[in-house]
């Protein structure tokens, strides 16, 4: 087997389980499908960046591009996962009366994650 070789079934390992968890990620069900796509995406990167010498052409540059578009995509979606369930849990242990402020930032949080799940569909199309 040619470094090559070797590098394309390495780069396809990788590829295919980051793409496993597109659909979980799409329908925004499950917060760890955004955080196991993520994990995938920067293992990708990672084996992108090892190989890049035997990929010396343009299409291979953009093909790491769009990787870190997604990348970075759904770090954005896990930081304000992160940060909605961690308020969400928070409030849980407050006592009623100082809850509702608590609420109110959760729930701006997941508006503004609900944005952003637009645009982490568009990069992962």
């Amino acid at each position: 087997m040619t470094f090559r070789e070797y590098a394309v079934k390495a780069i396809e390992i990788r590829l295919v389980k980051m793409l496993s968890q597109a659909d979980a990620v799409r329908s925004a069900d499950d917060i760890e499908a955004v955080h196991d796509m993520r994990v995938a995406s920067r293992r990708l990167r990672a084996a992108l960046s090892v190989f890049a010498s035997a990929f010396p052409n343009r299409e291979f540059k953009r093909f790491d591009k769009e990787v870190k578009t997604v990348t970075d995509a759904l770090g954005r979606a896990r930081d304000l996962d992160v940060m909605i369930d961690t308020i969400s849990n928070l409030a849980k242990t407050l006592p009623r009366e100082e809850r509702d402020e608590v609420d109110s930032l959760a729930q701006m949080l997941q508006r503004e994650r609900d944005k952003l799940q637009k645009d982490v569909i568009i990069d992962l199309d």
